[in-house]
């Protein structure tokens, strides 16, 4: 996991070093790449080690510069996380804990979801797609979703 942080902080170095202007989100090559990257670790790691990952990525504002599509958070616990447009179709989230987390503009669109897992976000909006069937336990925060995409 070290190795991970390790080089994708370094990519994302390199691309600020080398005059180019922007995010990752912004150079597809590099933004598959970190992807790539980071759905396999996924993959491979527990669940503790899987917040460690996501929390690495919405500290550093890439959560929502790559797609989580398909990622698996199988067990992980995401509570209190900032996920704001966070990308996490079809992604395997059976006995995630989302419980306190901000989804605005998030998308869970197909995601597996089971018994276990806790989708109680403390923030949601009219851009918040959430899976198939699932249902807020909370009073959804209807702010204007157009705002964030002009940002």
């Amino acid at each position: 996991m070290q190795n991970y942080l390790t080089s994708t902080t370094e990519l994302a170095t390199k691309t600020a070093a080398q005059g180019k202007k922007g995010k990752i989100g912004d150079y597809p090559t590099l933004r598959s790449l970190v992807r790539l990257r980071t759905l396999l670790l996924l993959s491979e790691i527990d669940p503790a080690s899987k917040r460690q990952v996501i929390e690495f990525l919405a500290n550093s504002d890439l959560h929502y510069q790559i797609s989580l599509e398909r990622a698996d958070l199988s067990g992980a616990d995401l509570s209190g996380l900032y996920l704001r447009h966070i990308d996490l179709r079809r992604a395997n989230l059976q006995g995630t804990n989302l419980n306190g987390t901000d989804l605005r503009g998030a998308t869970l669109r197909g995601a597996q979801v089971n018994m276990r897992t806790s989708l109680n976000p403390t923030f949601t909006d009219q851009c918040t797609i959430l899976p198939s069937g699932a249902r807020l336990q909370t009073s959804e925060d209807r702010n204007d979703c157009r705002s964030w995409r002009m940002n």
